[in-house]
């Protein structure tokens, strides 16, 4: 396949998780799989926020946001899909780290493949 290939593929996935049938083709015969996992991340930020039970203050708080796709080559229809959010709270007034809360997420998301 091409270089740019998958990422032209990520950009033909619509807000469905449905991809041009044609193209989902396209890219299984090339990498010869019968599906495409496609993620991506629409929320990514650190703010202060109050703690949650309510006590004075805030608290350094990590958001990340991902969706997962799971699309069929042989049409392009989404076989499954979820979207889940992750808040970290820091301690002794730091942000945890993007990466932490984005690793955290991910494992989330696995954990969420159909078995």
């Amino acid at each position: 396949y091409e270089t740019g290939q998958i990422g032209r593929f990520v950009l033909e996935v619509d807000e469905n998780g449905r991809a041009s049938p044609e193209f989902a083709r396209l890219l299984g015969r090339e990498l010869a799989v019968d599906a495409i996992m496609v993620g991506v991340v629409s929320l990514f930020q650190q703010f202060m926020d109050h703690f949650p039970d309510r006590r004075p203050g805030e608290s350094p708080t990590t958001l990340v946001t991902a969706e997962v796709h799971l699309i069929a080559t042989h049409s392009g229809a989404a076989l499954w899909a979820t979207s889940k959010t992750r808040r970290d709270r820091g301690f002794l007034g730091g942000f945890t780290a993007f990466t932490d809360t984005a690793r955290s997420l991910a494992n989330e998301l696995a954990d969420a493949l159909p078995k």
